[in-house]
């Protein structure tokens, strides 16, 4: 009867040393998965935040040439007539933003310029790039304004797009 015991001690010491070894591996396992995913979400988050300070760095942008804009509209309106393959930058001073040909670069990231149309009026009245039919307004312009960065190699961009006027 004794003997019995001691083995059933035995097998019990055994047995619990086998399940400890099993559920560290399904734990570790189950870390392992965790860790996965988490590398996964980190990646989508790191592109997301990218993403949004692009939009943010393009919305600065569109309101730093409304600036020029209501400085002097001529800026705006001498740069479509250059021609709207024109990449133009911006710089800031210590009071006012200005347009540069010195390419902007922000957090070693980011590229950031700006191109400026001639448009034209439909025969509704309407803004337009389209000058086929139409006529040209030089009291409007059309502005885009593009942020560019490289994501896992390749080129993304964001861009806001819009007509000013003289008013």
């Amino acid at each position: 009867n004794r003997v019995s015991r001691c083995r059933l001690m035995k097998k019990a010491k055994g047995s619990t040393l086998t399940e400890v070894v099993i559920v560290a591996g399904i734990l570790s396992t189950v870390s392992l998965a965790f860790l996965g995913t988490f590398a996964v979400i980190s990646k989508f988050h790191e592109k997301n935040l990218r993403a949004i300070k692009a939009g943010l760095l393009a919305e600065e942008g569109m309101e730093a040439v409304r600036i020029i804009k209501g400085r002097d509209f001529n800026t705006l309106s001498t740069l479509a007539q250059s021609g709207p393959s024109t990449p133009q930058y911006l710089e800031v001073s210590p009071s006012t933003w200005n347009t540069t040909t010195t390419p902007e670069v922000v957090d070693n990231l980011y590229y950031r310029y700006f191109v400026v149309s001639p448009a034209y009026r439909t025969v509704d009245s309407d803004p337009t790039q389209s000058s086929a039919g139409n006529t040209l307004d030089p009291n409007t312009v059309y502005v885009d304004v593009t942020v560019e960065w490289l994501w896992r190699n390749a080129t993304t961009s964001n861009s806001y797009k819009a007509f000013m006027t003289n008013l």
